[in-house]
């Protein structure tokens, strides 16, 4: 039975295992099939895994030792040392392939130490800031789970950065050179603890881009610009997630007429004359009490053509797609870096949060999938 449950756990999505144990009358170890998951270089390694052979765990009666035949004290070692190693190490592999789901790219930055290679520590200072709001500070500290993270601490009574300070979260990193890019995927984890109240929404970070690094933060709070775009989540209420978006909308012209896609092509949208367009609302749920993995892709259009992307991304699965979208009419546009905001809101004081609470964030991720 042990030996059957070794062999199904080994193919399972989520677990793999090191090295096969034959369990029969007698055991050996058999270091020649060994799993091999490279969680730095390859999330493939995940399939790799899952397409390792049931064969390898049959048992043989030529491989029979004179070793003293299990004891039950031996299986659960097995199943405790052996097992939940190897699940842990399945685990960050499949943490790998939701933080970086289309690769490794042509360049990236990264503060997903230990699981991105060439990730670098988290830090403020790692993200390049500019403009950085002092009442609404970046905190680093430890999430509930006991990890390094960054905090967004929120005031009760606390709405965009009105009401009682510090309070929220702003500033602009630049923390990769994005010359020449075409597609950049944004990717970090989330975390509201047990028992948060998502009041009516809030904002959370995502890219920005433009004709240049001052023109680019002129796309939020209302601003619409042809010459800018930004990309942000954004939490509704009981957790509904979405992308919230600022691109041109056709009252600049015809060739933005396509933008309107944002509004049409996936349920739950809803798009305003006024502020951002809410695409996808209700798309996935933002849980308490764990972290949850997003991310979004960016594809630019081409010069004077519609035909840019927009992607969600939720632990590893595309939520929707959507095309024919015109970014920019500037060849100058390009992305420029991460709008790191979170606040409640909203616009009015409805939106406040309703008491002193917190949320975390970690492994950020920042890759250019693709060049003009």
């Amino acid at each position: 039975m042990l030996f059957q449950t070794l062999a199904i756990l080994a193919i399972a999505p989520g677990y793999a295992l090191s090295a096969p144990w034959h369990h029969g009358p007698s055991r050996h170890r058999d270091n020649s099939t060994i799993v091999n998951i490279n969680l730095l270089d390859s999330a493939a390694s995940i399939k790799e895994a899952a397409a390792f052979p049931i064969e390898a765990f049959s048992t043989s009666n030529e491989e029979a030792t004179t070793e003293a035949p299990c004891t039950e004290e031996d299986d659960a070692n097995v199943i405790t040392g052996e097992i939940s190693t190897s699940t842990s190490t399945v685990k960050r592999a499949a943490l790998l392939a939701a933080l970086l789901p289309k690769g490794q790219g042509i360049r990236l930055w990264s503060t997903a130490q230990g699981i991105v290679t060439g990730a670098v520590q988290l830090s403020l200072s790692a993200f390049n800031p500019k403009s950085i709001t002092q009442s609404a500070p970046a905190i680093f500290s430890t999430a509930p789970d006991g990890t390094a993270a960054l905090e967004v601490h929120f005031k009760s009574g606390s709405w965009t950065y009105k009401g009682p300070k510090p309070s929220a979260l702003s500033f602009y990193g630049r923390p990769l050179d994005f010359t020449g890019a075409k597609e950049v995927t944004t990717s970090y984890q989330v975390f509201f603890p047990s028992g948060f109240d998502f009041v009516k929404g809030g904002k959370l970070p995502g890219l920005y881009g433009g004709n240049d690094p001052s023109v680019a933060q002129g796309c939020s709070g209302g601003r619409r610009d042809t010459r800018c775009f930004s990309v942000r989540f954004m939490w509704r209420a009981n957790g509904a997630g979405e992308l919230y978006t600022y691109l041109p909308d056709p009252s600049f012209g015809s060739d933005f007429a396509g933008n309107t896609n944002l509004c049409t092509t996936v349920s739950g949208s809803v798009c305003s004359s006024v502020y951002g367009a809410s695409v996808g609302r209700g798309s996935f749920y933002f849980p308490t009490g764990q972290w949850t993995t997003i991310a979004q892709r960016v594809r630019l259009n081409d010069p004077g053509v519609s035909n840019g992307e927009l992607e969600l991304i939720v632990e590893g699965e595309s939520k929707f797609t959507i095309g024919g979208l015109r970014f920019t009419d500037s060849v100058n546009t390009a992305p420029v870096g991460l709008q790191a905001q979170s606040f409640f809101g909203g616009s009015t004081s409805d939106w406040a949060s309703s008491n002193d609470q917190s949320l975390f964030m970690k492994n950020f991720n920042m890759v250019v999938t693709e060049n003009f």
